[in-house]
């Protein structure tokens, strides 16, 4: 069915059409899912792609007994996610999954995410990074005969380029690809000096902001692996998994949930920055290397 059928404002109670339903878009849509779900039906909200707003009747839920669940994928308790993976593997069928999956490289990323915006793309797209990393180091390496990583792909070209271009921008302050290499130099320098080493995991409990973009490009100059945290997480989720990712140091900021844990060096970087560093560590040119290792509240996916 064309999603403008459900995204605009519709009647409070309209024709049964639905036995339950499971919506991610909120707004308009999730209004006119409860006003077709049949009587004693049930509608979960999961989402809010199309909106926050929910201007609905209570029509759906006193005439024909619709209930509306709400699922919180934030803060919901370790048992109650154990269950719900437990189900999911237990009762979704894996062909059908793999029916409705689309898998495409980083390349193709944008255009898909158009698509998806636009409307003209169905089912679960699955982007395989490392596929597009294939692709794209492949051609450089049978080049040059050197073993690459995304640090000199990326970075080290867009410096040898055009180094006075935008590079970072948060607020009024940007960075031109210059001034953001000699920033991240310093910072592998300055993790270096902290024992950080090839293979090495550093575990981010950050916000999005400009060092954490720089933590990452540092750690691709070492061959160091990032082990990226969910902000999201609470502290007995955030200890997991430290716990289980094992990272040599973290690096966190004081707004955020600080794990009962400690690895084996800590840093808050809002109130002890990492220190300026002349030091310039060799770059990693590896291209088996890992770049970031995610470990969730279930076992560590690479």
């Amino acid at each position: 069915m064309d999603r403008a059928e459900l995204g605009a404002p519709g009647k409070p109670l309209q024709k049964e059409r639905w036995a339950a339903a499971i919506d991610s878009v909120g707004s308009h849509t999730l209004v006119n899912v409860c006003a077709q779900v049949r009587y004693g039906g049930a509608v979960t909200a999961c989402g809010l792609a199309q909106g926050m707003d929910f201007h609905a009747s209570v029509l759906p839920f006193i005439r024909r007994g619709v209930t509306l669940y709400g699922i919180d994928s934030v803060t919901a308790p370790m048992a109650r996610r154990a269950e719900a993976w437990r189900r999911l593997a237990q009762d979704l069928a894996p062909d059908r999954l793999r029916a409705i999956t689309r898998e495409i490289g980083l390349a193709e990323a944008i255009e898909a995410g158009r698509k998806i915006v636009e409307g003209g793309m169905r089912g679960r797209v699955v982007v395989n990074v490392n596929a597009a990393a294939e692709k794209t180091l492949a051609p450089r390496i049978a080049e040059s005969g050197e073993e690459q990583m995304i640090y000199v792909h990326s970075m080290n070209r867009a410096v040898g380029y055009y180094p006075e271009r935008p590079a970072l921008s948060v607020g009024d302050d940007s960075l031109n690809f210059r001034q953001l290499h000699n920033r991240v130099k310093s910072m592998a320098g300055a993790l270096s000096q902290r024992g950080i080493r090839r293979g090495d995991r550093l575990a981010l409990l950050l916000p999005n902001g400009p060092e954490y973009v720089q933590l990452i490009y540092a750690c691709s100059w070492l061959g160091a692996i990032i082990v990226p945290i969910n902000t999201r997480l609470s502290v007995v989720e955030i200890d997991h998994v430290l716990a289980d990712a094992s990272p040599h140091g973290l690096v966190r900021h004081s707004s955020l949930a600080a794990p009962s844990g400690r690895a084996s060096w800590e840093l808050v970087i809002d109130e002890e920055p990492l220190e300026p560093n002349d030091y310039a560590p060799e770059i990693c040119y590896d291209p088996d290397a890992i770049l970031a290792l995610k470990s969730t509240l279930f076992p560590t996916k690479i």
